[in-house]
C-alpha cells in the first residue's frame, strides 16, 4: 500500500487510506489526503461502509471548495523518503548500544509527523 500511496503522492491524487502502518504517518488529513480510520478488510462492517462513504464525502467537499488545489499541492512537495526516518533511528540505536550523549539532540533535529486524529466513527469505537 505504501507504494500506491507514493505514486498517488507523487503525482498529485490526494489517496483516501485506511488508517494503519505507515499512513498513518504520511497521509495527514485534510492535508495530503483523508483517512478513513482503521478496519479489518477480512471482516467489514457496516461501521466499515459508512466510514467510507463518509470519507468519499469529504473529499468530494474538499473538491468542490477549492481546497483540494492545496492538498495536491502539498502531496506533490511532501518528503517520503526515508532519510528523516533513517536519521532519528540511527540516534535512538546509538543511544541504545553506545550510550551517546549527542542521541537526544539527534533525534530532536527529526520533526515526528503530526497527524489530526481521523474522524471518529461511532459503531468502530463500539466494537473495538
Amino acid at each position: 500500500m505504501r507504494r500506491l500511496h507514493t505514486c498517488t503522492a507523487k503525482y498529485g491524487t490526494p489517496p483516501l487510506v485506511s488508517s494503519t502502518g505507515g499512513l498513518v504517518d504520511t497521509v495527514k488529513e485534510g492535508i495530503t489526503g483523508f483517512h478513513m480510520g482503521h478496519m479489518d478488510l477480512d471482516e467489514l462492517t457496516q461501521g466499515d461502509v459508512d466510514a467510507v462513504a463518509a470519507t468519499v464525502v469529504r473529499a468530494a467537499a474538499a473538491h468542490k471548495s477549492g481546497q483540494w488545489e492545496a492538498m495536491v499541492h502539498a502531496a506533490i512537495n511532501q518528503d517520503l523518503s526515508w532519510a528523516k526516518p533513517a536519521k532519528k533511528w540511527e540516534a535512538v540505536l546509538e543511544e541504545l548500544k553506545f550510550g551517546c550523549p549527542r542521541a537526544p539532540a539527534k533525534k530532536a533535529e527529526v520533526a515526528t509527523p503530526v497527524q489530526e486524529p481521523a474522524p471518529k466513527r461511532a459503531a468502530a469505537t463500539a466494537r473495538r
